[in-house]
């Protein structure tokens, strides 16, 4: 017959209850540091891929507008749609963009289509002004419009363009 004692083996020992329940409490913080690093790095990949599309839509807006007439055609004056231009297929001169605007869900290409749904989450402004822009190393001043386009995402990122066009 053949009998075992319960005897340690020299020199072998185990953990104690105390000793696995600080091991564990260290593991776990370890894991938390890990856990919050990926969060807070995707959280920012987030917010630079939304920065990226903010400025693709604001620059999408400022190419239509630069390919338009930088005065109307037909002789309208001030700032702003004329009479009959209450679309953006119909705008036919820069300044008709002035006060233009887009909501949340409500973004148009130059067409007039919507954008697709996964860049429906900024809303677009623009704004066309009369300026005069000093040239210090010319000595002179030109005058024209400047163009700002400001594009605001749901998540805070945002976009803004300014381009001055000096009158022809």
């Amino acid at each position: 017959m053949n009998t075992r004692r319960n005897t340690p083996i020299s020199g072998c020992r185990g953990l104690t209850l105390a000793e696995a329940l600080l091991a564990i409490v260290i593991l776990q913080i370890a894991v938390l540091g890990l856990v919050y690093t990926v969060t807070a790095g995707h959280a920012h990949t987030a917010y630079g891929s939304q920065s990226v599309e903010a400025s693709q839509v604001a620059e999408s807006m400022m190419e239509e507008i630069l390919t338009h007439e930088y005065a109307d055609p037909e002789g309208g004056t001030g700032l702003g749609p004329d009479t009959g231009e209450s679309a953006r297929t119909t705008f036919d001169d820069i300044d008709d963009y002035n006060g233009s605007e887009e909501t949340l869900g409500n973004l148009l290409d130059a067409n007039g289509d919507l954008w697709p749904s996964n860049i429906q989450h900024f809303s677009r402004s623009v704004t066309v002004a009369l300026s005069d822009q000093t040239i210090t190393d010319l000595a002179t001043t030109v005058s024209g419009k400047l163009i700002t386009v400001t594009v605001t995402g749901d998540q805070n990122a945002s976009a803004t363009l300014i381009r001055f066009v000096p009158s022809p």
